[in-house]
């Protein structure tokens, strides 16, 4: 693929003819029982994406069976050499797209930094990339050659990693965190602080295994924290009839789950004498069960700020399966390809991302603040270690690049949170202070991020599992108010989010009777995949600023909380001055773009009429209720296109429990639309304002 480097572009109809690579699934196979290391990228990045069953069909419908690789070498005007790999079929909106896989090749001669390797010429006339640390890589990752290479990675950070320090977990003295830390001493800035730890760790150091609680520690001691998947098989926990014993005469090794089995090797690698496992460190069933659970959701974030290091076994899918795996070492092997006479590096774009992002463990909602919230993070993938930490996000460090390459295009991004002020005093937030654009979109992209994943307490955990990341939020935005999801500076705009076109549930989630949930213009009111509304914050980025105007206007808001204040919820509602425009529709619910077409929105009011391909309902249920009295509630209105983007609402009544000495309609959000038109646009602008209650 890098013989023809041409950077003119080639006419479609030759890929097929000229530049096929595999003309079959079989054929695919072929190269990679030949260790070829990009066809077996690609053939993990396919088992990913659970394209493999539609490879083997053979013919799809009725479109004739095409090439499944399509290779293009090129080379950019500043000389930079790369290769674009797609896969080429026909578009139907059953299958959808498969992304292109790129690789870019990095020259040894680049002045960039050392990135450590020798390049070595081989008995066939080739070159091979040797690097300094790790010469040959193992058949496996729980080989001694590995945990020497953890032990040096951790090694270099604790001691030479300034942005790795550990800041982030001390608390200020007299705040809620603080009563149940030890040590009191001064921080960062010279302020009386305490040091936060968890109220339960294991012992390590021996066999048996004990749990230690920090009644027992005159200070914190050094631990690590595990991120990991359950799985459905029962293994041993943490439970009311057991605590005493654990603590007393701890629990044979050989009796953990064999993924925990695997972690407590590793922490012994980095001469760590604790770890902290949530299934053993938190009461799991018993009379005292929820009282414990309960009294860690609110400090479940501190675990992982607090910890030396994050131990991610990435590639189990349950806590009895291991997560070390045996591999050919030929298929992570840095790879070497001559170019103009000079040896590169290939390197994919999604080399990292395989690391984490497609393992089982990334479906896990509560793994996205632990990742989030680490200052360090041991990743053990489905054929290799990655490493991460403040200083190297984004160098894709792992045992195929020891020192890190830059990356490039998508990064694992696990620090990717705006930074904060060290959870700075009550006094020193400012709410008066409008956050960036930058660090409102990284918000936005969290919620986004957060909804892709799974919940196994899908109503009780939707909440607690991200409140973790808003109190990292909390602080980064100037103290403003937290509301089921949002902060008050946002609202009424952020209500414009909708549920992904063709991944709309049948219905909402139905929680336990008696359990609130979440109020319905909430994004945690749905377990659909969201996408959030970003037009308004381009809008301020755009150069000049693009005018636009506000219709819907926040009164007040009335927010009870359970126990945590980012936390589980008993009733939540918004006071709205806004324009309310009735609408109908007629038409099937859409599930192809076909349908899409012949759905037709009316809305007499403003003299409007239009099809629904900027329509989102949260639920099917939704689309076929009655529409008696929906509205159309516009927000948000941008001059130089013309549009405006609202929400779909329909009546619904107070709750009975709720008392109330306001009388105002009361509505819940059904959806989410976008209005286009300069007509419609000032017609909106004509109608009068109602005060409403949105539950």
């Amino acid at each position: 693929m890098f013989e023809d480097l041409d950077p003119q572009m080639r006419e479609e109809g030759d890929h097929k003819a000229k530049y096929s690579s595999h003309t079959s699934l079989e054929h695919l196979l072929l190269a990679v029982a030949e260790n070829c290391y990009i066809c077996s990228e690609i053939y993990g990045q396919l088992q990913d994406e659970n394209e493999i069953r539609l490879l083997s069909i053979g013919d799809i419908g009725q479109f004739e069976a095409t090439p499944l690789l399509l290779r293009r070498g090129w080379r950019n005007l500043t000389g930079i050499v790369g290769a674009e790999i797609s896969r080429y079929r026909p578009s139907r909106d059953e299958l959808g797209d498969v992304t292109p896989w790129q690789y870019r090749l990095i020259p040894a001669s680049r002045k960039e930094g050392d990135f450590g390797f020798t390049f070595v010429a081989t008995g066939s006339g080739g070159t091979r990339a040797v690097h300094h640390l790790y010469e040959n890589i193992p058949s496996s990752t729980c080989s001694q050659e590995v945990a020497k290479l953890v032990r040096l990675w951790y090694q270099r950070c604790q001691n030479g990693h300034k942005g790795c320090l550990d800041t982030r977990p001390w608390i200020l003295k007299g705040t809620a965190m603080s009563g149940g830390v030890r040590h009191g001493t001064t921080g960062p800035n010279g302020d009386p602080v305490w040091k936060w730890y968890p109220p339960r760790l294991l012992d390590i150091s021996s066999n048996p295994i004990r749990l230690v609680t920090r009644k027992g520690f005159q200070q914190c001691p050094a631990f690590a924290a595990l991120s990991h998947c359950w799985g459905q098989e029962p293994f041993l926990t943490l439970t009311t009839n057991n605590l005493e014993r654990f603590q007393k005469d701890g629990f044979d090794y050989a009796n953990m789950p064999e993924n925990f089995r695997n972690v407590v090797d590793i922490v012994r690698w980095l001469n760590i004498r604790y770890v902290w496992i949530d299934s053993l460190c938190i009461i799991q069933s018993g009379p005292e069960a929820q009282a414990d659970c309960n009294e860690h959701a609110d400090s479940m974030q501190y675990v992982y700020t607090s910890c030396n290091i994050c131990i991610s076994t990435a590639a189990a899918d349950a806590a009895t399966k291991p997560c070390f795996r045996e591999r050919n070492p030929a298929r992570i092997s840095p790879v070497c390809v001559m170019v103009d006479g000079e040896p590169n590096l290939l390197i994919g774009k999604h080399h990292a991302l395989r690391g984490f992002r497609n393992a089982p463990i990334a479906s896990r909602a509560w793994v996205l603040q632990e990742r989030l919230l680490a200052r360090r993070i041991l990743t053990l993938g489905s054929s290799q270690v990655f490493w991460e930490c403040h200083e190297t996000a984004g160098l894709n460090v792992c045992e195929t690049f020891p020192n890190g390459l830059l990356a490039y295009g998508d990064s694992r991004g696990p620090f990717a949170l705006p930074p904060n002020e060290q959870w700075p005093r009550p006094e020193h937030l400012d709410p008066s202070r409008l956050p960036s654009a930058e660090d409102q979109l990284k918000w936005l992209d969290l919620i986004e991020t957060y909804s892709e994943c799974q919940l196994t307490r899908c109503h009780e955990d939707k909440f607690v599992a991200f409140a973790g990341i808003v109190m990292h939020m909390h602080s980064v935005f100037g103290g403003h108010p937290y509301i089921a999801g949002f902060f008050k500076f946002e609202l009424p705009a952020a209500l414009l989010w909708h549920v992904r076109q063709h991944m709309e549930p049948e219905s909402r989630p139905t929680p336990p009777i008696g359990f609130y949930r979440a109020p319905s213009w909430s994004w945690a009111a749905t377990d659909a995949r969201i996408t959030c509304q970003k037009s308004r914050l381009h809008a301020e980025r755009a150069e000049p600023p693009e005018p636009v105007a506000y219709f819907a206007t926040l009164i007040e808001h009335h927010v009870e909380v359970v126990n945590a204040r980012f936390g589980q919820l008993s009733m939540a509602a918004l006071n709205l001055q806004a324009p309310l425009i009735p609408m109908t529709w007629s038409g099937k619910f859409p599930t192809s773009t076909y349908d899409l077409e012949h759905v037709y929105y009316e809305m007499p009011d403003i003299v409007h009429i239009e099809t629904g391909h900027s329509f989102f309902f949260d639920t099917q249920d939704d689309f076929d209720g009655t529409q008696e009295d929906v509205c159309f509630m516009p927000i948000i209105s941008f001059e130089k296109t013309g549009h405006v983007e609202g929400l779909i609402v329909r009546p619904t009544a107070l709750p009975a429990s709720t008392a109330t000495e306001v009388e105002m309609r009361c509505y819940m959000r059904i959806g989410m639309a976008i209005i286009h038109g300069d007509d419609c646009l000032v017609n909106v602008k004509g109608m009068d304002t109602q005060d409403i209650v949105l539950l």
